[in-house]
């Protein structure tokens, strides 16, 4: 099993941000639910969770809610995370 740091994590996330800021979103391209974290890192939901509350303890991420697409073709406010790369 590989270890992952924090580092390469937000590496793969400032790159995802790019991405976003490139093409249309649906909001906010700078934050992330956890189930997109999951997706964009590899990493399990339980890991995830570890990691977020330990860089939301530190400042790095900021929680917020974020308004995503439902199944339906509505828009429902949902947890997402807030990255504050420098």
């Amino acid at each position: 099993m590989s270890v992952i740091t924090e580092a390469e994590i937000l590496e793969q996330i400032s790159q995802s941000i790019a991405e976003r800021l490139r093409s249309p979103a649906d909001s906010d391209p700078h934050s992330f639910t956890s189930r997109e974290l999951c997706e964009l890192t590899n990493i399990s939901t339980e890991k995830i969770r570890v990691l977020l509350r330990s860089m939301i303890e530190s400042g790095d991420v900021e929680t917020k809610r974020i308004l995503k697409r439902t199944i339906t073709g509505s828009y429902a406010p949902t947890p997402a995370y807030k990255f504050n790369i420098k």
